[in-house]
C-alpha cells in the first residue's frame, strides 16, 4: 500500500533514510537527524512545502519517496524536488516501487500542480532508461567538489 506518511511512522522512514544514506555518494557526510526531523515534520504538518509518502507491506515500511516544493531561481516554475526515494532491495524490482514513484509523480501533477524533479545519485545509466520510460527529459547533471 502507498500513503502519506504520519507521525508514528517517524521512526521507520528515520530507519529508511539512513539505509540510504549508506549506499549514497554522500555516505561519507554525517547523516544529521536534526536536518531529517526538519524535513520531516514539514511534510507531516504542511504539505504545500514539502511531502513524504510510504510504501507499506505486511505493516512494515518498505519504501520512502518525498521531496520538497521549491520556486525555480531564475525561471517562471515551480518544481517538486525529490529529495528522497528509497525502496529495500527486495522489493526494488516489485510494482510496489513503481508505484510509490507514481505516487508522488501523481501529488505533484495533481495537488501541487508543479513540474517534477527527479534526481539520481547511483547507476546513472539504469536511471536514464527508466525515466526516459516514463517520459522525463534530461535537464542537467551535477557534481560536487568536496572543500572542506
Amino acid at each position: 500500500m502507498i500513503r502519506l506518511a504520519t507521525v508514528e511512522d517517524y521512526d521507520q522512514v528515520k530507519e529508511l533514510s539512513k539505509e540510504l544514506h549508506k549506499i549514497s555518494p554522500y555516505s561519507e557526510l554525517t547523516f544529521s537527524k536534526k536536518k531529517f526531523d526538519i524535513w520531516f515534520d514539514l511534510a507531516i504538518t504542511d504539505m504545500s512545502k514539502a511531502t513524504i509518502l510510504v510504501a507499506e507491506e505486511d505493516e512494515k515500511l518498505v519504501g520512502i519517496i518525498g521531496g520538497v516544493i521549491t520556486e525555480m531561481t531564475l525561471y517562471d516554475a515551480t518544481v517538486t524536488a525529490e529529495a528522497v526515494w528509497y525502496v529495500k532491495p527486495e522489493y526494488r524490482s516489485s510494482w510496489l516501487a513503481i508505484y510509490l514513484f507514481k505516487a508522488y509523480e501523481y501529488w505533484s501533477k495533481e495537488i501541487v500542480k508543479a513540474d517534477f524533479c527527479m534526481s539520481g545519485s547511483v547507476s546513472t545509466k539504469d536511471l536514464t532508461k527508466f525515466y526516459k520510460r516514463y517520459g522525463y527529459t534530461h535537464t542537467e547533471t551535477a557534481y560536487m567538489k568536496r572543500n572542506i
